[in-house]
């Protein structure tokens, strides 16, 4: 009886490509990545971005419902997070993190807290509209220092 044969594997490193029909699957892998990626540009954090603004605006205008909206807040700005880390987007990452700190548990806030808020959500729109994904662009680096200072202006 001969021993049984040993599963050879082989594991990618960077800089390291595949061959043969691996390069093919991961090729594809790539492209579905990318198209993925063009979606989540042009659609989800855009719609993403759109119902957080309308969520902060509506606990500020009505605020008997602002437990609910700022709840929902908090789950939209927990997505933002993970999606920007997904897709390559750190600032976008960042910002919801930031933006979950700000609305955790929250049932009413002030309007300096609202201003800051939407500042996030000003600072959103402006890394997708740039389509920013080096947090050491010089425009990145801008809208960032832009968002601190403005909640750091409304916080205090």
């Amino acid at each position: 009886m001969s021993a049984p044969r040993r599963q050879s594997y082989q594991f990618m490193t960077p800089g390291s490509e595949p061959s043969g029909m691996d390069a093919v699957a991961t090729e594809r892998a790539r492209a579905a990545i990318e198209k993925l990626k063009m979606s989540y540009l042009t659609e989800w954090a855009p719609a993403t971005i759109d119902e957080l603004d309308r969520r902060l605006q509506l606990a500020r205008s009505v605020p008997s419902t602002a437990p609910e909206h700022l709840e929902a807040a908090f789950r939209l700005a927990h997505d933002m997070k993970g999606q920007g880390a997904t897709f390559g987007y750190s600032l976008i990452s960042d910002i919801g993190g930031s933006l979950c700190a700000m609305t955790h548990e929250r049932v009413e806030a002030t309007n300096g807290d609202f201003c800051a808020m939407l500042a996030h959500v000003e600072a959103a729109r402006a890394v997708l509209n740039h389509r920013l994904d080096d947090p050491d662009d010089p425009t990145a680096i801008a809208i960032m220092a832009k968002l601190k200072s403005s909640v750091m202006g409304y916080l205090h």
